[in-house]
């Protein structure tokens, strides 16, 4: 089971595919939560604490677990491996 921190809003979920995007926040293609009345929230920060096999984010990210491909805008932070692209909107950090 993953945790999905959404800025600060806790999901415990199996999912490996996550979308953070227009201020829905979607798991393996099923939309578990909209916030911001549904529209892009400035400053979204989303942070993994597990596997995670594709990750888009309006705004950054951290994994501490293993990636597959991450498309973020902002920043992004990968604590294990990483076995697809990543692209961000800002710095590029594996800790």
């Amino acid at each position: 089971m993953n945790e999905i921190f959404v800025n600060g809003k806790k999901f415990v979920c199996s999912g490996r595919n996550i979308s953070v995007v227009n201020g829905t926040v979607i798991v393996d293609g099923k939309v578990i939560d909209i916030y911001g009345n549904g529209c892009a929230v400035c400053n979204v920060e989303v942070i993994v604490n597990g596997d995670v096999q594709s990750l888009e984010c309006d705004g950054s990210v951290q994994v501490h677990g293993n990636a597959g491909t991450i498309d973020c805008d902002s920043s992004c932070s990968v604590g294990g491996d990483v076995s697809g692209s990543v692209r961000a909107g800002g710095s590029i950090h594996r800790s």
